[in-house]
C-alpha cells in the first residue's frame, strides 16, 4: 500500500513540477515579448495616455498585493486536514494546493505585462515580474515539504 501511495505521490509531484516549470517558461516568454516590443517598436507608448497611468499603476500593484494574500488564504484552505482523509486524498489535496499556488504566482507578472502594453513602461513590468519570481520560489513544489506534510498530517 505504501508503494502504491509513493507512486501516487511521485506522479502528483511530477505533475506539479511540470506545471511549475511551464509557469516559469511563461515568465520567460513575457520577458521576451517585452524586450521584443521595446527593441522593434521603439516609439511604443502604450494604449492609454500618460496622465491616467498613475492611478492604473496603483490598481495593478494593489491587485498584486491581493494575489499574495489570496495565495496564503487559498493554500491554507486547501490544506486543511480532512477528518476521514486517507493518504491518497491528502496527496490529491496537496497536489491541488501546489498547482493552484504555482499558477496564481504568475498573476503579478501578468498584471505587469498588461500594464506594459497599456503604458509602454517596462520598469513596472520588471518589478511585478520579480514579485512573481519570489512567489514562485516560495510556492514551487518541493518533495521534502510534501513528504513532511504527509507524515505529520496523514498519520
Amino acid at each position: 500500500m505504501d508503494e502504491i501511495n509513493d507512486q501516487e505521490l511521485n506522479k502528483a509531484f511530477r505533475l506539479a513540477v511540470v506545471i511549475g516549470a511551464s509557469v516559469i517558461g511563461s515568465l520567460v516568454i513575457y520577458v521576451i515579448v517585452v524586450e521584443y516590443v521595446k527593441a522593434y517598436h521603439q516609439s511604443w507608448v502604450g494604449f492609454i495616455p500618460l496622465g491616467e497611468m498613475k492611478s492604473l499603476r496603483y490598481v495593478f500593484y494593489a491587485l498584486s498585493i491581493i494575489h499574495v494574500f489570496l495565495l496564503r488564504i487559498i493554500k491554507g484552505f486547501l490544506l486543511k486536514r480532512l477528518p476521514t482523509a486517507d493518504r491518497l486524498k491528502l496527496i490529491n489535496r496537496l497536489s491541488q494546493a501546489s498547482i493552484i499556488s504555482t499558477v496564481l504566482s504568475e498573476g503579478p507578472a501578468l498584471y505587469g505585462l498588461i500594464f506594459f502594453f497599456l503604458s509602454g513602461i517596462s520598469r513596472d513590468f520588471y518589478l511585478l515580474l520579480i514579485v512573481s519570481a519570489i512567489l514562485l520560489f516560495m510556492y514551487f513544489p518541493r518533495i521534502k515539504n510534501w513528504q513532511y506534510w504527509l507524515s505529520t498530517i496523514g498519520s
